[in-house]
């Protein structure tokens, strides 16, 4: 099958490519270089899944907001509250927290959140989800959700999804855990 431009499976897929890649060989990787022949490289992403491929709408807040939460061992950080996702699945509307990242040349929409794959299927602590800095209407696919890299390695603490941010359904999209991460019980 041929790759088709703007095809959403496509671009998940090359998208998931592109992030195992620098998981396997880029120096900055989270995975600690003696753990990388142990994981199960081919499955660490769920097949792509049309059915977790959600449109929503993105609403900002009038005024900034921060947003302070713990991580690791009781550090402290904050981030930029940007606003709120209403996400309509089957009969039920999730409001979600938005955050704003921000980049050099770029900015872009943090979704931290935590499912019912968690725990069993993903990492126990919620998996992250990058998006368009877009107000109004906005897909969300979650075919790009990710482990935080605390799922890799004790070196890195990570920020916990808000609890607001559960989703009660079990996203069976985005990466999944297999072989070390399995055995160390993340």
């Amino acid at each position: 099958m041929g790759c088709h431009p703007n095809d959403p499976a496509d671009e998940a897929r090359r998208f998931q490519q592109e992030y195992i890649a620098l998981l396997q060989h880029a120096p900055s990787s989270p995975v600690p270089y003696e753990d990388r022949p142990a994981y199960a490289w081919d499955s660490l992403f769920f097949p792509y899944n049309a059915d977790f491929r959600w449109t929503g709408t993105a609403r900002s807040y009038p005024h900034r907001k921060i947003y302070h939460y713990t991580y690791g061992e009781g550090r402290t950080d904050s981030l930029p509250l940007w606003g709120e996702l209403w996400l309509p699945h089957g009969k039920d509307t999730f409001r979600l927290l938005l955050f704003l990242i921000i980049q050099q040349n770029d900015s872009s929409l943090f979704l931290p959140f935590y499912d019912r794959t968690n725990g069993t299927e993903t990492y126990g602590g919620g998996r992250y989800l990058e998006l368009p800095y877009a107000e109004g209407p906005i897909t969300v696919d979650f075919n790009y959700a990710t482990h935080p890299y605390c799922a890799y390695s004790d070196r890195y603490s990570c920020m916990l999804p808000p609890s607001e941010n559960q989703i009660p359904v079990a996203v069976r999209a985005g990466e999944r855990l297999v072989g070390a991460q399995k055995k160390k019980g993340h």
